[in-house]
């Protein structure tokens, strides 16, 4: 299996980012809404990757999953269908709007497993599976 080096892309966001550690950290103004995506899209294959959360009480104010490059980076509506996600705050999945796990706590790691064969995404949180968040992402 190869590696692949794939980071924030400080060219496809909108918000005050700042990025540190090669574009692997990212720090966002508490109270903005703020997008960004990867260096790298996708369209076939598994795809994992790892978020470390930290910033006290707003870490966990934080949507962690996929968009399509449909999806308008400046957006911040929760009911578009480009987008699948994990919303910390709440541990609801979206677009859905619907409960899918526990809120995320400052020092948790969410894991993201993007299987663009079988179209499935899973969170694991700290390392325990969360469960399938959605079947439906190889339309997308």
């Amino acid at each position: 299996m190869a590696l692949m080096n794939v980071t924030l892309n400080p060219n496809d966001s909108n918000g005050v980012w700042d990025l540190k550690n090669k574009n692997l950290t990212a720090t966002v103004k508490v109270g903005i809404t703020a997008n960004i995506r990867a260096t790298h899209g996708k369209t076939s294959g598994k795809w994992y990757w790892e978020v470390s959360l930290s910033g006290g009480t707003y870490a966990r104010y934080v949507y962690i999953g996929i968009a399509n490059k449909e999806y308008p980076i400046t957006s911040n509506s929760t009911t578009l269908t480009s987008w699948r996600a994990l919303f910390g705050h709440t541990g609801t999945r979206f677009p859905e709007a619907t409960t899918y796990s526990t809120a995320f706590t400052d020092g948790d790691k969410v894991g993201v497993a993007l299987d663009l064969d079988n179209g499935t995404l899973e969170f694991f949180k700290n390392g325990v599976s969360q469960g399938v968040s959605h079947t439906d992402v190889k339309g997308m």
